[in-house]
Order: C-alpha cells, then structure tokens, then sequence
C-alpha cells in the first residue's frame, strides 16, 4: 500500500519546513550549506561572526537578509509536493 505522507523538507536548525516567507532556504556562499533565512538571521544578532552551523565555515559575505535564495531547493520541494523526482 502506497503512502499518502507528504514529503516535507526542514531546516535543520528550527526544524520549520522551508517556505517563501519567513522560512526560506538561503545557502552560504563560502560552504553552500542551507538553511532558512530566519535562524541565520538569528544567528548573526546573538554572534559576532556568523558560522556555518554544519560545518563551522566562517561566512564573511552579505548578511542573510541579503543572501539570494536556494531556488534549486525550492524546486524540489515543488516536485516532491508534486510526487515528482527532484531534477
């Protein structure tokens, strides 16, 4: 029997599903690693120097409300909501 879960990816930090509002996947150009706009964006108020939280890498680029988003995820997220394979 098929099922009928949706598939739903989050970021890793707050655990939110990834969205075009509050919660949209941005990547660190020094590492690519991502997350969502809003944890970084807390993450760069409480620390003087923005880490990467994956790997530590040290993001020395835009703030995060400047960074461009992750539209490569976004559009797997559309195909998975869609139960089509990522491409």
């Amino acid at each position: 029997m098929a099922s009928n879960k949706m598939k739903v990816i989050t970021c890793i930090l707050c655990e939110e599903p990834y969205d075009l509002g509050r919660h949209e996947p941005v990547a660190l150009p020094a590492c690519g690693h991502t997350f969502c706009r809003w944890c970084l964006m807390q993450m760069s108020l409480e620390n003087a120097v923005l880490r990467c939280p994956t790997c530590r890498t040290v993001h020395n680029g835009p703030p995060p409300e400047d960074l461009a988003r992750n539209f490569a995820l976004l559009s797997c997220i559309e195909d998975l909501a869609d139960n089509k394979v990522c491409t």
